[in-house]
């Protein structure tokens, strides 16, 4: 008797161990990864010579020259026309960005900023801003008020949708500024002294 109850015991102890293998063996196997890709909310900046023209740099510059004056008894006086540059952003954050814009000469105001020449008199040109290209949906904030001080901003954006972004270098943001110079356009409008007058604005653009 001793002997059948510890066969059986041993057979009931396989019996247990191979279903357990069998139920194992059955159960499906998962591996997982959770994959995560992070983007840096970015603005770029350019100036650009047309609206059309495409971004080709990250924080790019540029030399915009005005049309000289032209004097002379042939043609009497002719007065350099207005001027318009361009400036061109990308935001990939739809909080969107702010441009601060300073002249880099002294005595600034709101509208008007000078060029300046060794030894001479000032040249004071005045300035205007206004929205040339974009997509802005319904919900989009979108202001400009031109200050070349750089105590506020000048432009101040934010995007209601994904798609309003100007993430393509190609289609920008594009923002147009209108300089003009005084009229000489007789004698009694006086000359100011012959040289090279030199100014500019310096754009920066900060994300909101």
């Amino acid at each position: 008797m001793l002997q059948t109850f510890s066969l059986r015991i041993f057979s009931l102890r396989c019996l247990v161990a191979t279903t357990l293998v069998t139920c194992l063996a059955s159960m499906p196997l998962k591996a997982l990864a959770d994959l995560t890709v992070g983007e840096s909310a970015t603005a770029y900046i350019q100036w650009l010579s047309s609206a059309s023209d495409p971004m080709t740099d990250a924080d790019g510059g540029a030399s915009i020259p005005f049309t000289p004056y032209l004097g002379g008894a042939s043609v009497q006086m002719l007065s350099a026309p207005s001027k318009d540059f361009y400036i061109g952003i990308m935001c990939n954050r739809t909080a969107g960005y702010t441009v601060t814009l300073t002249s880099t000469t002294a005595g600034a105001t709101s509208t008007t900023a000078k060029f300046t020449i060794a030894g001479g008199s000032e040249i004071v040109y005045t300035a205007a801003i206004s929205k040339e290209a974009g997509t802005f949906s319904a919900g989009a904030n979108t202001s400009h008020s031109i200050n070349l001080t750089g105590s506020t901003p000048s432009i101040t954006v934010s995007f209601a949708t994904e798609s309003d972004l100007p993430l393509s270098a190609t289609a920008p943001n594009v923002w147009k500024i209108s300089a003009s110079v005084p009229d000489i356009t007789n004698v009694a409008d006086g000359l100011v002294m012959a040289g090279s007058y030199q100014g500019g604005i310096t754009a920066v653009v900060s994300l909101r």
